[in-house]
């Protein structure tokens, strides 16, 4: 696989203002998880939960009878006109799946005057249209109409032109599993681009190919990193301390937990949940991709411009930023971007940069040998709050310093070296590269020892 490297003032990052959310400077790295989703009750809620908990008929809940409009066919089907409600006067917001919880009940909206309780089928995970008298949902799937935040049905809207009549045919699968349409994550990335696509059922066929491909590659590393760390083969030492200043169990604990997450997170990418995470836009800067790591529905966004084979490893990168994911079991590492790998720069190290066959592996060792300097930092970016918060951090400052000061600090101290490049997204994804190498190298030597003992 060809990899592909991020020149010098083109960072695979968004520019510092979009990734404000993250860390502010000198404050505490903490995991980004989101709010616990708490309904706030007021006096009137209270009454509304009382409706709702009263075993009053369901008719009496019923909407009255609505004119007939051909345009709200998709939505007050004949089989919701049992389920619909009329809303108390006081509901709670919604949460980021669009879901209103009262009384330990959910409901959706899919009228502004009209909403329908659902249950969420333990098979399918889809939700489903329901009745308070019901154990088990018995109603339609719904899904949230992204453009409106509408509940409707599975169905789109198709004019017959033979009878001038409505028909309601079935939508493509992926427009339900799509989430956040136009949320404050989207409406920040089409401050700079075009949103292409959202999800992979709506990327162009060559692209969702590279996307699939690449992600099945990436999984791939995690994996043989993992096998090269679990066999300890002789390298395996010399690689950690390149890449993470220090070869000693703790650390390598530490690493391999990174790749135990790193290596979920890339196959629950390629899940029915996951393909729906991944936005295609088009833009005229020199990101490749980028995430916020306070987007709890873990989307990647992929720049058109540079969406090609060998972008697996950008993919990683952005993988290992990543926390708690909506819809997700596994957990992500949560990784920070506190200094970039990148062989272009170089000429800026306070150290010599030897040649190995991994480029980003070369200057990793010139940085954890404390050649760190200002100068290669700005040549990627001029936000540099992170490595100064995770400085400040570890060694328990209270002064606010400088990023010089920070530097300063971080070749000073091995361990502080260590902590930031086990907590470093490019640290940890080149160090995996590296080791899919060797464990391939070792195979490869393996197969040719079975070979010549075989003749």
């Amino acid at each position: 696989m060809v990899i592909a490297r991020k020149p010098i003032q083109a960072s695979l990052h968004p520019p510092p203002e979009s990734v404000t959310s993250r860390v502010r400077a000198g404050a505490e790295l903490s995991a980004d998880v989101p709010p616990a989703k708490v309904v706030r009750t007021t006096g009137s809620d209270v009454q509304v939960d009382r409706v709702l908990r009263d075993p009053v008929p369901d008719d009496a809940l019923l909407l009255s009878a609505m004119p007939h409009d051909a345009s709200a066919t998709p939505i007050f089907a004949d089989v919701l006109e049992r389920y619909r409600l009329k809303p108390p006067a006081h509901l709670p917001q919604a949460d980021p799946d669009g879901i209103m919880r009262i009384a330990n009940r959910q409901f959706v909206r899919i009228a502004d005057d009209v909403i329908v309780q659902v249950r969420r089928d333990g098979k399918s995970g889809m939700y489903r249209a329901t009745r308070a008298s019901e154990r088990s949902a018995s109603g339609p799937v719904l899904f949230q109409d992204h453009r409106t935040l509408l509940w409707r049905l599975e169905a789109v809207v198709v004019p017959d032109a033979a009878t001038e009549s409505v028909v309601v045919a079935p939508a493509r699968a992926h427009q339900g599993l799509y989430e956040g349409y136009a949320d404050k994550f989207e409406k920040e990335a089409t401050s700079r681009a075009v949103v292409v696509a959202r999800g992979l059922g709506d990327f162009s066929q060559e692209h969702a190919a590279i996307v699939r491909s690449e992600l099945k590659a990436v999984e791939q590393v995690f994996t043989d990193a993992a096998r090269a760390l679990a066999l300890n083969y002789g390298e395996v030492a010399g690689i950690l301390r390149q890449y993470f200043c220090l070869a000693e169990p703790d650390v390598s604990a530490k690493f391999a937990a990174a790749l135990s997450r790193a290596l979920m997170l890339s196959r629950e990418y390629q899940g029915v949940w996951g393909e729906a995470k991944f936005v295609a836009v088009d833009s005229t800067d020199n990101s490749r991709a980028w995430i916020n790591r306070a987007d709890f529905h873990g989307r990647i966004f992929i720049n058109v411009q540079f969406l090609k084979a060998g972008i697996g490893t950008v993919l990683g990168h952005e993988m290992l930023h990543l926390n708690r994911i909506n819809r997700f079991t596994g957990v992500g590492v949560n990784a920070m971007d506190f200094f970039y790998l990148d062989h272009d720069g170089r000429r800026y190290l306070g150290k010599p940069v030897a040649a190995l066959d991994i480029a980003e592996q070369s200057v990793s060792r010139a940085i954890m040998q404390g050649g760190l300097t200002v100068e290669y930092l700005s040549a990627f970016t001029d936000d540099h709050r992170y490595l100064i918060a995770g400085v400040q951090e570890h060694l328990a400052l209270k002064k606010q310093i400088d990023v010089r000061t920070a530097v300063d600090l971080f070749n000073a101290s091995p361990l502080l070296r260590a902590e930031l490049a086990l907590r470093n997204a490019d640290s940890l994804v080149w160090a995996a590269r590296s080791l899919q190498k060797l464990h391939h190298a070792r195979a490869a030597d393996s197969q040719l020892l079975s070979e010549l003992i075989g003749t």
